[in-house]
């Protein structure tokens, strides 16, 4: 529910191309976690998968 809350007040005020491309970088932030908390593995293609998200967050915002 606070989730939900906070997802309205953000689409309020950013645009919404924004906002969707920049909720992406949960990937960044669930692999994180997982190598921190569960000790998961984190493959060379993970790192390249999130360089290249990122890459694509950078093209959005950027225009903006």
């Amino acid at each position: 529910g606070v989730y939900a809350l906070v997802w309205q007040q953000i689409i309020k005020k950013v645009d919404i191309s924004i906002a969707y491309s920049n909720r992406a970088a949960a990937i960044f932030w669930s692999t994180l976690w997982a190598a921190a908390i569960f000790r998961e593995h984190i493959s060379l293609q993970n790192i390249v998968g999130i360089i290249i998200i990122f890459a694509g967050i950078w093209m959005v915002n950027r225009d903006a």
